[in-house]
This record gives C-alpha cells, structure tokens and sequence, in this order.
C-alpha cells in the first residue's frame, strides 16, 4: 500500500508542476549533502542523495519549484558503556512544491512544502515536510542551502541542513 502511495504523490505532484506550465518549463538534477541537526544529529552523521527538480518562472522575480530525489543517512555508533550499537541507514524521499522569490538574477529565497518519506528496513514513515532556502543562481547551476524538516504525528521531528548543488538541463 505504501509503495502505492508512494508513486501515486510522485506521479500527482509532478502532474500538476507541468500542467500549471507545459512550456517554458526547468529541469535541473542535482546532488545533496545533509547534516542532521538536533535529536536527529545525535543518531545519524551525514546524508548525501540527488535530486530532481522542476521550476517554472512566472515573472522575472517569482517561481514555482517543484523537487524530490533520495537521499540516505548514515547512522551512528552509540556507546551504551558495556558495548556499541551501529544504527542501520535508511532513506528519505521529499516530495515538495513551493516558491521562490528572485531577490536578483542570481540570488533567491524560498520555501517549500510538503511530505518526506523515510525508508528503513522495509517500512516507510512519513510526515509534513517543510524547507525554507536561500540559493546561488548561476547560468548552468544553482547551490541551495536549506533547513529541512519533517514532522510526525506524535511530534517527533526529523531536521537537518542541506546543500544542494543542481546542473540546470537543456539551458
């Protein structure tokens, strides 16, 4: 049902990114360097994934973005004082869509929402995903650093910093 679930949001939210513009339309592919922050920091190390994204400018100055990719966590050993456990990695699907504000041709903000799915050991959880970004836009790249987090029901949180470095194709 999950894996269902899974590509059905995919296929929906990326429907609706190329209806709003059938032309004119970005594409960009990317890779990704995360480092968890808070209670997440103290289980997992570093994250490092791709993605994909979609951006369509409305003006000059306004954009809707749409990304998603995967990206997987390292975990950490911990030390429980009469011996260690390594915590096993999993992986993170977003599935986001948002907007930016082009503050000059080369300098954006903005935001993002939506759900990320974590992938460990054959079960998946997922939540509200959100992630505000400031970015680099240059002719061929973009660089993005973001704070992204997802929330789930029952309040716990997963958070980190992200660096995204995205070739711009077909530009």
């Amino acid at each position: 049902m999950n894996k269902i679930l899974i590509t059905l949001t995919l296929l929906f939210s990326f429907n609706l990114v190329m209806a709003q513009a059938p032309e004119g339309i970005k594409f960009g592919v990317g890779i990704r360097a995360s480092l968890p922050t808070g209670d997440f920091g103290t289980l997992y190390s570093v994250g490092i994934g791709g993605d994909l994204q979609a951006e369509y400018g409305f003006n000059e100055k306004l954009s809707g973005i749409f990304t998603t990719g995967y990206n997987s966590f390292l975990g950490k050993n911990l030390d429980f004082g009469l011996g260690s456990v390594k915590l096993p990695s999993f992986g993170y699907i977003p599935v986001l869509a948002g907007v930016r504000f082009y503050a000059t041709e080369k300098i954006f903000v903005g935001g993002q929402a939506g759900y990320g799915i974590y992938l460990a050991e054959g079960e998946s959880e997922g939540g509200l995903n959100y992630q505000p970004q400031i970015g680099l836009n240059l002719e061929k790249f973009q660089l993005g650093l973001n704070y992204n987090v997802t929330s789930f029901e029952g309040g716990e949180k997963f958070d980190h910093l992200g660096l995204t470095a995205v070739l711009k194709i077909g530009q």
